[in-house]
């Protein structure tokens, strides 16, 4: 009897036992999986991009400067280049090179100078003007790095560029921001340039807007910093504003004598003993 009775406890211990560590065991479970969730890494979520808005026509209607429109319209085109656009949709596999590459249009239309007619044309696409309503504005480039490809922005009154920009020899569109603030209230353009024939000979550009505030992207690219010998000192100014900017010492002053066209692409100059100056031209090399 005392026999049966201590295996019948023992039992009961065995089966109690077995059953607290199942407790234990399913409660441990949900300890590591709940510590486990919690220190799983989130699911990255970018910020929105901001929001900028369409400059507006004389019309007071948004000019169609993100190609929304499938057309051209608010755009004169001169030259080939741009035959055929906008583009719809991404860059397709099956288009020459067209293998892993990628736009990043911000809508359904886009400007992709290479889609169509791929390098070998050339031309211009010039926006309507519009006046400069805020500070700062920002649009997507893409394409090739030459100075023959590039995006530039200029005033209407003179049409003097003061904003330009090529691409990265890459398809992909990136934003580029532009400070408008010296530009404030006057009417300025847009004209994308194609003038190279070679490989990358072509320009993707698409969603010219405005901006209150200056806007900021991870991926933004600035045209590069001019170099002390690229800077243009006084560019298109007449003989007398050149002559009355020049740095003199005391005493010293600059009288215009001739300039173009009566003097063109002098090479060297020299002084002779009676004061008269000898200037040679070069107009081709030798």
């Amino acid at each position: 009897m005392t026999r049966v009775f201590f295996l019948a406890a023992n039992l009961c211990f065995t089966h109690a036992f077995h059953a607290a560590e199942a407790v234990l065991h399913s409660s441990e479970r949900q300890t590591l999986s709940a510590e486990y969730a919690q220190a799983e890494p989130k699911k990255h979520v970018p910020a929105p991009l901001p929001k900028g808005v369409l400059p507006k026509g004389k019309n007071g209607q948004a000019l169609n400067l993100d190609f929304e429109e499938g057309t051209l319209e608010d755009w004169t085109a001169k030259g080939k280049a741009f035959a055929g656009q906008p583009i719809k949709g991404e860059i397709t596999s099956n288009r020459k090179f067209g293998e892993d590459k990628t736009a990043k249009p911000q809508g359904k239309f886009w400007l992709g100078g290479f889609e169509k007619l791929f390098d070998a044309p050339t031309g211009t696409l010039t926006s309507s003007s519009f006046q400069v309503t805020h500070p700062f504005a920002v649009f997507r480039i893409g394409g090739g790095s030459h100075a023959e490809t590039r995006v530039e922005l200029a005033r209407a009154d003179t049409g003097a560029v003061f904003f330009k920009i090529s691409g990265r020899d890459s398809e992909a569109m990136r934003p580029t921001v532009i400070d408008l603030r010296a530009h404030s209230g006057k009417q300025i353009f847009i004209r994308v340039i194609d003038e190279y024939t070679g490989a990358w000979g072509h320009v993707n550009f698409d969603d010219f807007r405005f901006y209150a505030k200056r806007p900021r992207f991870a991926n933004a690219v600035q045209p590069p910093a001019p170099q002390a010998f690229e800077q243009t000192l006084l560019e298109g100014a007449s003989a007398e504003a050149a002559a009355k900017a020049m740095k003199l010492p005391p005493g010293f002053r600059a009288i215009v004598a001739a300039a173009e066209p009566d003097v063109m692409q002098p090479i060297a100059f020299t002084l002779d003993h009676r004061g008269r100056m000898w200037v040679a031209e070069a107009y081709s090399y030798p």
